[in-house]
């Protein structure tokens, strides 16, 4: 009989780590010779968070590997394929805890939660100079 907790780890980000953007979560989810039945990972705003978001779930044991990506922040054009930028997406900066809880086939779960402090830098107010570089000539010219 199975009476052991299985593993869940979270190797990176590490606590307490500054992160922004995309942020690859790895770590790892087993459960020794045993199968796991499903390890889950979420993040949520605090510590402890009020609410999770599920990020990502699988009900495969894996070993330090990509757990999920959380992205934090994405351009959204204002059409789909054109270059124009309509607004951004942004999770507010602060403090987040990722938690990644193990559940094996006995039902014994373990849970790893770790804390980030997100801060993504936003760049706004941006003018545009009439000055640009000319690369066919390699000199820069005015408009």
């Amino acid at each position: 009989m199975d009476t052991a907790p299985p593993t869940a780890l979270i190797t990176a980000p590490t606590v307490d780590q500054i992160v922004y953007d995309t942020i690859p979560v790895v770590g790892t989810a087993t459960d020794g010779a045993f199968p796991i039945a499903l390890w889950q990972l979420e993040v949520g705003p605090g510590d402890p968070p009020p609410s999770w978001t599920p990020l990502n779930s699988s009900g495969s044991s894996i070993v330090d590997g990509e757990l999920a990506q959380w992205v934090t922040k994405a351009f959204v054009s204002e059409e789909s394929g054109l270059p124009a930028i309509k607004e951004i997406a942004l999770t507010a900066n602060g403090l987040y805890t990722f938690r990644l809880t193990v559940t094996d086939q006995a039902g014994n779960t373990s849970v790893a939660p770790v804390r980030v402090n997100l801060e993504n830098l936003l760049i706004t107010n941006v003018t545009v100079n009439p000055r640009f570089f000319m690369a066919s000539t390699d000199s820069i010219a005015s408009a």
